[in-house]
């Protein structure tokens, strides 16, 4: 009967650890054999006349040789290790560790971030390559310093303002961007007393804050921009003229000039203006509209009803009063919604007659 695969596999293990010992023995004895059989009292006539000695001293003397050689090339090898910098394609020398570079890269940015005031980011890397280099061939601290400094560029880590995707500025930090937005609000916040504060202040535009890298040259001025959302773009709006009204308070409703009013309605004579006519306004458009909700009270007159009874003693043309009506009054509660400090809409919360 066949025996078992891993009973095979095991003795057959067995025997190859047997027969490597015994070789592996043999060798042993054969050279413990072989220096029993020196006279290390009389080298001179053992080098001489045996041969195993000779041949055993060559190569003890060729390995001390090819040691001493090795440990010297390696000590040099260790001693001489260093790094060729590179910023971009410039070669700007070689250094012993990369921690020198770096810190010296650095020591650079924090200098401009502290002089500009301003979160600074240099616009290129360095590049380290292994090499091997002398002390004097080295470039020194203040060489690679200068080097640096002469041939790298900066950029501010900056933050953009967007309105409904249209970027209107660039500014050092996220701060200054919602002190900006304060300033948009502020006027038609300052319409209302402390004690009347609106119960909602919204900005109805898309307005985000995006962080980007851009130059120096790029950051905008904060009143600048504040005048450019104020004034953006131009709007044509119509006036419906009322009892009393002229150019001059027209103008002064939408804080406009009379002569504005006149080149935007040439076709009309302004001394001959009678209510219902339409005077074309061509107002700033602001890019940011400031929606404000602000809870108010007031007080509405009610018309009373006419009730009409017919009467058989009476003409078909003729009426008499049989009852005086007396006009109601009904106090309303509602939010006010003003867009940029103009009344668009009255929701009313309630209602008492």
């Amino acid at each position: 009967m066949d025996e078992p695969k891993n009973i095979r596999e095991s003795k057959l293990v067995r025997e190859l650890k047997k027969f490597f010992k015994g070789l592996r023995h043999n060798f042993k004895q054969n050279i413990v054999d072989k220096f029993e059989d020196i006279d290390f009292k009389d080298l001179n006539n053992t080098y001489k006349e045996n041969s195993f000695f000779r041949k055993a001293l060559a190569a003890f003397m060729i390995l001390v040789i090819i040691g001493l050689g090795y440990t010297g090339y390696k000590v040099n090898e260790i001693r001489t290790r260093a790094f060729d910098i590179y910023l971009g394609d410039m070669h700007l020398g070689s250094i012993r560790t990369e921690e020198e570079a770096l810190e010296i890269f650095n020591h650079i940015q924090e200098k401009l971030s502290k002089k500009y005031n301003a979160n600074m980011v240099l616009d290129s890397e360095l590049v380290f390559e292994p090499t091997h280099a002398k002390d004097d061939d080295l470039v020194s601290r203040d060489d690679l310093r200068e080097k640096i400094e002469s041939n790298i560029g900066f950029l501010v880590s900056a933050y953009a303002l967007t309105i409904d995707g249209e970027e209107v500025g660039v500014f050092k930090t996220k701060e200054e961007i919602d002190a900006l937005l304060e300033r948009v609000k502020e006027p038609y916040i300052s319409q209302f007393t402390d004690e009347d504060k609106p119960v909602e202040i919204n900005i109805l535009e898309d307005v985000k804050t995006i962080e980007k890298l851009v130059p120096m040259t790029a950051l905008s001025d904060e009143d600048k921009v504040l005048e450019y959302i104020r004034n953006g773009t131009e709007e044509i709006k119509t006036h419906t003229v009322e009892v009393g009204e002229s150019f001059w308070t027209i103008a002064k409703m939408y804080d406009t000039s009379v002569d504005e009013l006149v080149l935007a309605n040439q076709d009309k004579d302004p001394q001959k203006l009678k209510p219902g006519d339409e005077v074309k306004l061509l107002l700033p458009k602001s890019l940011i509209t400031v929606e404000t909700i602000h809870k108010v009270e007031y007080t509405e007159a009610i018309n009373y009803e006419t009730k009409v009874e017919l009467s058989d003693s009476m003409y078909k043309n003729q009426q008499r009063v049989k009852i005086e009506g007396i006009k109601g009054e009904r106090k309303v509660v509602a939010n006010e919604v003003r867009h940029n400090g103009i009344v668009v809409e009255k929701e009313v919360l309630e209602e008492n007659v």
